[in-house]
């Protein structure tokens, strides 16, 4: 695991440093970077939005069959399991893009914390004057926790009771997180929750479900 992280973080470096070159401050830089870096991830955006289609679409035979088979685990868990194969359907698949990102993140953080950001405006993004610091006005921190909330309303789990925590805790936690952390961490995160809302609004009408066997 730390051999991958290493690897991360060794790409997210070269990657923002290219970025730098291309546009001559860090906080576009950043934001480049983050929306190459959501572009990479397109492939499990698209597993992603798949299994969540596929899961409502499953939702109403899954609770006939726990109804049907109600008390006995085993007639359940067969039915389930031939239902999920009629379809193709993975539920870990869901939480792919999710245990990817983490990484990911991770990995970017370590990289904002050792950059050596030159004095001047190429540190300098809008109200920040140097994008190590933390942002004193704590305004990246409330548009990351603001932006993963939207991301949660495009994937549609705002309407999901059973996703109901979730959708709060994680606006709540990436604003935590961003508060005292470099203004850049908060640029990163919004940025990327943005691009990931705009992804879905753009792939999951192409994407359609239908069973695989009959």
């Amino acid at each position: 695991m730390g051999q991958i992280m290493q690897t991360i973080t060794n790409l997210a470096q070269v990657s923002l440093d290219w970025c730098y070159k291309l546009t001559g401050n860090y906080g576009w830089a950043i934001i480049l970077f983050t929306i190459l870096f959501t572009a990479l991830l397109t492939p499990t955006r698209v597993a992603s939005i798949k299994q969540q289609k596929l899961n409502q679409l499953l939702q109403p035979e899954l609770d006939e069959i726990n109804a049907k088979f109600k008390g006995n685990p085993e007639k359940q868990n067969a039915a389930t399991q031939e239902l999920w194969k009629k379809y193709g359907f993975n539920p870990l698949a869901g939480c792919l893009p999710t245990l990817l990102q983490m990484p990911i993140f991770f990995a970017v953080l370590a990289v904002f914390r050792n950059i050596n950001y030159p004095e001047g405006a190429a540190s300098a993004f809008f109200w920040i004057q140097n994008l190590a610091e933390v942002d004193s006005m704590r305004i990246l921190p409330i548009l990351a926790g603001g932006a993963s909330y939207l991301q949660s309303w495009a994937s549609g789990l705002t309407k999901d009771p059973k996703q109901k925590s979730t959708v709060l805790m994680m606006p709540l936690m990436m604003t935590w997180i961003c508060w005292n952390q470099p203004a850049s961490l908060g640029i990163y995160w919004a940025v990327s929750q943005l691009a990931y809302m705009a992804q879905h609004l753009i792939i999951s009408p192409l994407i359609k479900v239908e069973p695989i066997s009959n």
